[in-house]
């Protein structure tokens, strides 16, 4: 919870929030093995297994701890959020992407956020889906939210095609460029930003991207149309 998203860190729970529970585990099992190996030495075995010395019945009645209460809290907590998790996964992402249906995605967005699970791929489907309704303000909110929590080339190049269509060339341009930093050989990337630099009138760069976009891809139609009108 302290170090996912919308609390102190920024970790998507699939691409680092999942891998530090998983390094505190082997921390814990590290000491634990080192613990048990000293059982082997009389002396530290005798500290480590020594029994509650016997309380006379002059001794004053034991204190109640929070500890104990404090842990069943917290485990109440995370069963909580499993059950949170594994619902809205199913139900609100994975069935409602199947079904199109971008308020339940919305809702489980927001839901698995307040639980330190949020996801950028869930983001970028959902903002795909929001394009798709040409809901395009919406959708530029969703690509931008995945590329906050982690930067891809599809997300990237998704944030640029909804720029391109509010007239943000540059903007646009700047998108792509992202994109191709994280993968060069993004084939959407590549034939996006080749054609937009066509129309900026940037020929000799705009012919480069679009080989490219047509080596990887060679059956494009439009990639070997901009190439040509590029003079490619």
């Amino acid at each position: 919870m302290l170090f996912a998203p919308y609390a102190l860190g920024t970790l998507p729970y699939a691409g680092g929030l999942i891998l530090l529970v998983a390094a505190v585990v082997n921390i814990h099992h590290f000491v634990l093995d080192g613990a048990i190996w000293k059982l082997r030495d009389g002396r530290i075995a005798r500290i480590l297994l020594r029994s509650e010395q016997i309380r006379t019945p002059t001794s004053p009645p034991p204190r109640r701890g929070v500890v104990a209460p404090a842990i069943w809290v917290a485990g109440a907590a995370c069963a909580a959020i499993f059950v949170l998790d594994t619902w809205e996964r199913t139900y609100g992402y994975a069935e409602a992407w199947a079904q199109k249906d971008s308020a339940r995605m919305q809702a489980a967005a927001r839901r698995l956020a307040w639980v330190g699970r949020d996801e950028p791929e869930l983001h970028y489907r959902l903002g795909a889906l929001l394009a798709a309704e040409q809901r395009f303000a919406e959708a530029t909110g969703q690509f931008e939210r995945s590329i906050a929590l982690e930067p891809s080339a599809h997300a990237w190049t998704a944030l640029g095609e909804m720029q391109e269509l509010r007239g943000e060339l540059q903007e646009a341009a700047a998108s792509y460029d992202a994109a191709l930093a994280i993968a060069p050989d993004h084939v959407p990337a590549l034939q996006r930003s080749g054609r937009l630099l066509l129309r900026l009138g940037q020929r000799a760069p705009a012919r480069a991207r679009l080989q490219q976009a047509l080596a990887l891809d060679p059956g494009n139609p439009l990639t070997a149309q901009a190439l040509r009108a590029a003079g490619g």
